[in-house]
């Protein structure tokens, strides 16, 4: 029983995040609202290790005969199915609800009248743009993997939007297909298969436009597909896995050199075969077609992403003077702080934010892997990167340059799969 009480804290750290996002969002303000989220997403990273240290002598539950009709028939497929009509059908609500208008997000509509038709014909994708009134040409900067999936929707000519609709399922199912080969409580169990639908539902519930006109969900669904991934065999799904967030964004650079040291330190042969994959992938998917043929655009590849920070530093349009930027003022990120409290220009205070930025990513690099040594004797290497991938993501994102609401959506999925494989090593 106490160390049902042990896991159930972690339940309760993920309510907590989900309630700071969604439903109590800035509700304690700018100030005490990002440290909470950050509270949170440490704990979940934490405190995993200190309950399986002080249980040891761990002796996981008999199946139930309720379990076993569940992972021997078909009824959690038909849990699954049930529960991704009801995501395809609020999808499709919200979808028509919301079309696709650059006057909302410049994101999708960027993705399909720049990057996708410029691949579809033959030109060269990352040359030089004007884009929805831009003062100047610039480098598009989205990676291969926050546009190409939107091919496939692109050619058959339906809403691109659904691209991200089926890559959350297909993520998903594969996070749900591995909860079936675990042994754990019934209650545990069918409660870990509805978590990623509570997250996306959330979304859906709280946040419709921002999922009707970002891609977030995309995203989101290849955190999942990473962090179920570090627990199976298959270098191939593991590099694949890889390869998805690191050619979409830069948010988990910092936490691939903890990933191979510790992968290395425990099977290195393995390891260093899965690293070899991964390469390969980047120069399949990036290097090669992208960036041999125009490697000139990798120096102004970055940019645009200081000019965005400044534009939503200056505040919304439709915000007057003096009011406190939109974006930073919503409870979600350090950046108010530094606004708010930083004395200086407005450059100034960004480039201190960016600096603090960089730090923080420097210490969830190093400061895990002077841990591993300490960790590997308690915990699996696979799950020491899963908690070290949740340390790394809730850091670089309270500490992001411009904190959009949408982006925390991203680590509550690794969180997801901390609680799913916090239960195999705990229950009693």
């Amino acid at each position: 029983m106490r160390k049902i009480k042990k896991i159930n804290f972690l339940y309760a750290a993920f309510v907590a995040e989900l309630l700071l996002i969604f439903y109590l969002r800035n509700d304690t303000g700018f100030i005490l609202s990002p440290l909470l989220i950050l509270s949170a997403g440490l704990f979940l990273a934490v405190y995993p290790f200190f309950i399986i240290r002080s249980e040891h002598n761990i002796q996981i539950e008999k199946k139930s005969v309720v379990l076993n009709k569940l992972k021997n028939g078909k009824n959690i497929w038909l849990i699954f199915s049930g529960l991704s009509l009801i995501f395809i059908f609020w999808s499709y609500i919200i979808f028509q609800k919301n079309p696709v208008a650059i006057n909302q997000s410049d994101i999708i509509p960027f993705i399909r009248d720049v990057m996708v038709k410029r691949f579809l014909s033959g030109e060269t994708v990352y040359a030089p743009v004007i884009f929805n009134g831009y003062p100047t040409a610039f480098t598009p900067n989205y990676l291969p993997f926050q546009w190409g999936p939107f091919l496939v929707t692109a050619v058959l000519n339906i809403d691109l939007r659904w691209t991200y609709v089926i890559m959350f399922l297909g993520a998903t199912a594969f996070y749900v297909y591995h909860l079936t080969k675990k042994e754990e409580p019934v209650s545990k169990w069918l409660l870990n298969v509805f978590l990623p639908f509570i997250v996306v539902f959330s979304i859906y519930l709280k946040q419709a436009r921002d999922a009707a006109h970002t891609i977030e969900i995309l995203i989101m669904s290849y955190y999942l597909f990473l962090a179920s991934s570090l627990f199976v065999k298959s270098n191939l799904i593991r590099a694949l896995a890889l390869t998805f967030p690191v050619l979409s964004r830069f948010s988990f650079l910092f936490w691939l050199p903890v990933y191979f040291y510790s992968g290395l330190r425990a099977h290195w042969k393995k390891y260093l075969s899965l690293g070899l994959i991964f390469t390969g992938f980047i120069l399949l998917f990036f290097i090669v077609p992208f960036v041999i043929p125009n490697p000139s655009f990798l120096k102004t590849f970055n940019d645009i992403y200081l000019d965005g920070a400044i534009g939503e530093w200056s505040g919304q349009s439709w915000q007057q003077p003096g009011d406190r930027p939109f974006q930073l003022f919503q409870g979600m990120g350090f950046a108010s702080w530094f606004y708010y409290f930083f004395e200086g220009s407005l450059i100034e205070k960004i480039l201190a934010l960016k600096m603090t930025l960089m730090g923080a990513c420097i210490i969830s690099m190093f400061l895990p892997v002077l841990f591993f040594n300490k960790a590997r004797k308690v915990i699996s290497h696979q799950l020491f990167s899963l908690l070290a991938l949740k340390f790394c993501l809730t850091l670089f994102y309270a500490f992001i340059l411009v904190p959009y609401i949408y982006l925390f959506w991203v680590p509550l999925m690794v969180s997801v799969v901390i609680i799913s494989r916090m239960n195999e090593r705990t229950e009693s």
